[in-house]
Order: structure tokens, then C-alpha cells, then sequence
């Protein structure tokens, strides 16, 4: 599970950088980056298998699963473990030369730091923890029905 936040990691004018060897042994050498589905402004990196898995739960409602796949970039590491993030994908969430990396559980989320500052801005990590807490309990409570 990928529950680490790592500041400051350096990513090269072609958009190279290496992934930590916590969310290697987790993402594997080969992974894809997709945009983040959600209002963040961040780039996922997300196993083959988990992208796998939501393709087919989409497909199985009927839902085309367009949206998700074709911003997703397969991307392998070398042997330094190192990958490049393409350059569209850059831009698009404003990546410079340090970018922050975000363990979500089951993937990784890559930031502008400035962009992770102004999201984390939005309410205090107490906030989102008790909200977080609310939602588990009440999924608790809701398996014991």
C-alpha cells in the first residue's frame, strides 16, 4: 500500500523522473500515468491491473470507458527506475523541475507543488481526517444492516 508523501523530486527538462522504490514494488516496472478523474490537479500512476479493472467496470454498465483511456500513457522504468512523463501531460497540470509525489493507497499522484499546496489550503488535514473517519463508520455501520 502506498502511504507516503515524497517533496521535491526532481524531474528533468524532458520530463524524467524516479519513482520511488516504495511505489515500484507496488506500481511495478510498467504503469500508467493517466490525469486525475477528479477536480485535483494531478497525474495518477496507476498499475496496468487497476486500470484494467475500471475499464471492465465501466464496460460491464455500459459506459464507455474513452474518457479514462485515452489519457492514459503506458510508461516502463529503466534500469535506474527512472520514467518520463509525457510532455502534454506536463503541461497540462503545470509540472516544473520539482514535483511532489503522493501515495494514495493503491497508486501514486504526481503534483506541482504549489497546485498540492493550494489543494491541501482548501481544509485542514483535521477536516478531511473527521470526514474521512465519518465516511469509514458509516460504511461499518452500513455492512452491519
Amino acid at each position: 500500500m502506498l502511504t507516503h508523501e515524497w517533496e521535491n523530486v526532481k524531474l528533468s527538462a524532458n520530463g524524467q523522473f524516479t519513482v520511488p522504490a516504495d511505489a515500484r514494488r507496488s506500481l511495478g516496472d510498467s504503469f500508467y500515468i493517466t490525469l486525475s478523474l477528479s477536480a485535483d490537479e494531478c497525474l495518477v500512476c496507476r498499475s496496468a491491473e487497476d486500470l484494467e479493472r475500471d475499464v471492465r467496470r465501466l464496460e460491464k454498465r455500459k459506459i464507455n470507458p474513452r474518457v479514462l483511456t485515452r489519457n492514459a500513457k503506458l510508461v516502463s522504468c529503466d534500469p535506474q527506475g527512472r520514467v518520463t512523463i509525457p510532455a502534454a501531460m506536463r503541461e497540462a497540470r503545470r509540472l516544473g523541475a520539482a514535483i511532489s509525489i503522493v501515495g494514495t493507497g493503491s497508486s501514486i499522484e504526481l503534483w506541482n507543488p504549489e497546485a498540492l499546496a493550494r489543494h491541501d489550503g482548501d481544509e485542514t488535514s483535521y477536516e478531511a481526517l473527521a470526514r474521512i473517519g465519518e465516511t469509514l463508520r458509516d460504511i461499518a455501520l452500513g455492512e452491519l444492516d
